[in-house]
């Protein structure tokens, strides 16, 4: 905060908004959520008064309409959103992917609020602009497209296409990392739908290798991944291997009062 004020006072507009945004976002995943408000908020309503750079502008209306859909608020969140697509078509010709995120923004949240045809119609037009943008980038709209295929029950098609997203992230950072596990939970509610616990139990494994390997989650995290394996394994009949991984789960204790089910990562 104290950043996003120097800068603003060297009149550095386009930073202090950017800066006041991503003080919002660091407040949410502390869960404070009351002080994210305030500050997206204040993010938004700096940036609409003194910012002209379009893409700033949508990057602030993003997002705070992400923190109010991720608050259940879809009535706020998704005028913001649309005026994010208004900001970006405005760069369309020379910032493709922009249009791209905003079209997906969304989708997301009419997916998220119910509203499954209207988030189809939407994801029809970001596939046809996939090829704007290079493969890589390209997965995690191909994902947001099979999570939505998945909520209407087409569960093939959400795992085919989940399948390619993954395909996509061969060589992914340790920045893609979070989106990748987010991939492969897809995953595992596909085969889980289709009652193919085998590739389920597979994807969760996937999930606990990243998370150990690269050190990108919390003892708690891994803990409930594991807790989600042992699930999974139980409920192939894999009472043996099930027990084991809940005897070695960090934390587990904290979480043995939790619903034993698959979770949504959406």
């Amino acid at each position: 905060l104290e950043r996003a004020t120097l800068l603003r006072d060297l009149g550095q507009l386009n930073e202090a908004a950017q800066e006041l945004s991503h003080a919002a976002t660091l407040f949410e995943k502390r869960h404070q959520f009351e002080r994210a408000d305030q500050l997206h908020l204040e993010a938004l309503m700096f940036a609409e008064s003194h910012v002209k750079d379009a893409e700033v502008i949508a990057g602030v209306c993003s997002a705070r309409a992400s923190f109010l859909g991720g608050q259940q608020r879809f009535e706020e969140a998704i005028p913001l959103a649309l005026q994010f697509i208004h900001a970006s078509e405005q760069q369309r010709a020379d910032k493709p992917e922009l249009h791209l995120k905003a079209l997906n923004n969304l989708a997301e949240l009419y997916r998220k609020s119910g509203q499954l045809d209207l988030a189809d119609g939407l994801y029809q037009q970001v596939h046809t602009e996939l090829t704007e943008v290079p493969e890589p980038k390209q997965a995690v709209y191909i994902h947001n497209i099979g999570v939505l295929k998945f909520d209407q029950g087409r569960y093939g098609e959400a795992e085919a296409l989940i399948r390619t997203a993954i395909e996509q992230q061969p060589n992914a950072t340790r920045e893609d990392m979070s989106a990748l596990q987010t991939m492969y939970r897809s995953l595992e509610l596909t085969y889980v739908a289709q009652d193919r616990l085998d590739l389920a139990i597979a994807c969760i494994r996937q999930v606990l290798d990243i998370e150990e390997s690269r050190h990108v989650a919390s003892v708690r995290t891994q803990s409930m991944t594991q807790f989600q394996l042992a699930w999974l394994l139980e409920a192939a009949g894999e009472i043996e291997e099930a027990v084991h991984v809940e005897a070695h789960a960090p934390q587990l204790a904290e979480l043995a009062s939790e619903k034993r089910k698959p979770r949504d990562p959406q």
